[in-house]
């Protein structure tokens, strides 16, 4: 046996089905196989599957070296509002940011149209005290006991993590870091998720969405992954498994653990660098490529396959 690894190990696990593809790097033959997924216990569809190519291909587990996994759990999570019951600090003043949004509606013809309800309602969003001026500089300090008083009321309402997203925090996070320090005093072991290194950039709402998108998805896809990698040690596989980013990129399972948000769109991504290879070894300057397993609603994208066999994509157009 080579001393190289000899295969490349695809993954994408979706609701009906689990999907394997292997390539063999001496012979360059690529290997298909479909599983039925199983929800209650994803992982057990992983194990199944890299049985099977064992006795039916013929494929060495000991023998892959890499493994990439396109995911929907995140995303699936959120469609179905099935993650993490949280809590939210704000500055005072700012208990609305989530309601308020941006003030758009999504269709602004529609006179009964309506904005996505917040996956942390305004009851569950407690202020402090405090207020961080625009250069970074204190306004106000940090009112430790209003920060106090208000951990403790939202660990009354049995919530499952924290999300602390105070203003300005993206120039100086201090306030948030000692907030943080505040909530591990008052409810040790509880889930603590700071915006400002989730997403240390200026606009408010954006900023505490996003720190509330991770928080909310965080436990069910640590769990996911863990399950993961541990089904791929039960068979063997020595590679260190790596997770589809919303950008096309790759990342290590480890720092998909602590960058949860990055994985929402792990799944569509994938296919979507895979549609766009598929185009440029075809010659096709311009394809569509359509998921409707990851969406609430069917969207057609059209993309511009990459000069180098489909290496690179980019948008070319898109509509509904």
């Amino acid at each position: 046996m080579s001393s190289a690894p000899r295969y490349w190990l695809g993954i994408d696990i979706g609701g009906t089905f689990t999907d394997f593809s292997v390539f063999d790097t001496r012979t360059g033959a690529l290997t298909g196989l479909k599983v039925p997924s199983t929800p209650h216990e994803f992982a057990a569809a992983v194990r199944s599957g890299l049985a099977q190519l064992a006795t039916e291909h013929g494929i060495d587990p000991a023998e892959i070296g890499t493994v990439v996994h396109g995911t929907t759990i995140a995303v699936n999570t959120l469609i179905q509002r099935t993650g993490a019951s949280l809590g939210l600090l704000v500055t005072d003043g700012f208990r609305d940011v989530l309601e308020l949004q941006r003030l758009r509606l999504p269709n602004p013809f529609d006179l009964d149209g309506a904005r996505p309800l917040p996956l942390i309602p305004r009851a569950r969003v407690a202020e402090v005290r405090e207020r961080m001026r625009a250069d970074g500089r204190v306004d106000t300090p940090l009112d430790e006991a209003s920060a106090r008083e208000a951990v403790q009321r939202l660990a009354a309402r049995d919530v499952e993590g924290l999300v602390v997203s105070l203003l300005h925090s993206y120039r100086n996070p201090a306030h948030e870091q000692r907030a943080r320090a505040v909530a591990a005093e008052v409810a040790p072991g509880l889930p603590v998720s700071l915006s400002s290194e989730v997403w240390p950039q200026a606009r408010e709402y954006e900023r505490t969405a996003l720190a509330v998108l991770d928080a909310y998805v965080q436990p069910k896809v640590r769990r996911y992954l863990q399950g993961f990698e541990e089904a791929l040690a039960a068979r063997g596989v020595p590679a260190a498994p790596h997770v589809t980013k919303s950008n096309g990129g790759i990342m290590p399972v480890a720092a998909a653990r602590t960058q949860t948000v990055t994985t929402l769109l792990s799944g569509p991504a994938s296919g979507v660098i895979g549609a766009a290879y598929v185009a440029g070894r075809a010659g096709l300057s311009r394809m569509s490529s359509r998921s409707t397993s990851a969406a609430p609603a069917p969207t057609w994208r059209w993309w511009r396959a990459g000069a180098h066999a489909g290496a690179r994509a980019s948008t070319w157009g898109a509509c509904r």
